[in-house]
């Protein structure tokens, strides 16, 4: 399980919020005003090793490997999530990074969010990389992406009963203007079967899926 609070005073000294409301909808600006550097990096190292125990010790004992931290012990390259491409790892960040920020921010809904656990132990392909890879250090290969909702989160009222949940999505870019922005939540651009001399999203965005998600999470 997810243990680990989310931490707030520092979330609060490295980034600016700017939230804002049109109807149902709400959207948060989170800027940064003072340097990542070693003093974010140390700040968010306990949240994220939370965020991925579960999945190392699961991986980790399918792959039949010590989770003993000596660095000459067997499949030692392989360990999770270091031993992941570059992208994947990407991945992860921000899915952790945005499971954080439900939990740490008030704006979402106006509720008490928590995390109890994140899905990275059903990414069945990172399962297969990490057997090969602990066995042949050379096996080495990009990874394809994990099915279901990037995270859950819930609401528990006094009684300890479950009363709302939230299935959250990330998507990381290197670069972030307009245009991208467009493509992530309105679908890649097609031509206009009016006028093949124009374009127009394609619709299949974020908001195409978060309009036709399920009422219960996809784990």
């Amino acid at each position: 399980m997810h243990t680990e609070g989310p931490p707030k005073a520092l979330i609060k000294y490295w980034l600016q919020e700017y939230p804002s409301k049109v109807g149902r909808y709400g959207h948060i600006l989170l800027e940064q005003k003072n340097p990542g550097g070693e003093t974010v990096c140390e700040g968010l190292r306990s949240y994220f090793e939370s965020a991925h125990t579960d999945a190392r010790s699961h991986f980790h004992s399918f792959a039949n490997m010590s989770l003993h931290p000596d660095a000459g012990a067997p499949g030692c390259n392989a360990k999770y999530p270091n031993c992941l491409p570059a992208i994947t790892r990407r991945g992860l960040f921000g899915e952790v990074m945005s499971g954080m920020m439900t939990e740490a921010l008030e704006f979402i809904g106006e509720h008490e969010w928590i995390v109890p656990i994140f899905l990275f132990r059903n990414q069945e392909d990172v399962r297969q990389y990490i057997y090969t890879l602990s066995r042949d250090p050379s096996r080495t290969r990009e990874v394809y992406g994990r099915k279901g909702d990037d995270f859950i989160g819930i609401v528990i009222d006094d009684e300890g009963k479950v009363t709302r949940f939230i299935a959250g999505e990330a998507k990381w870019r290197k670069t972030w203007n307009d245009s991208t922005l467009d493509r992530v939540m309105l679908g890649d651009k097609i031509k206009d079967p009016k006028d093949p001399t124009k374009s127009l999203h394609n619709g299949k965005g974020v908001w195409f899926e978060i309009n036709r998600s399920l009422k219960v999470p996809m784990v």
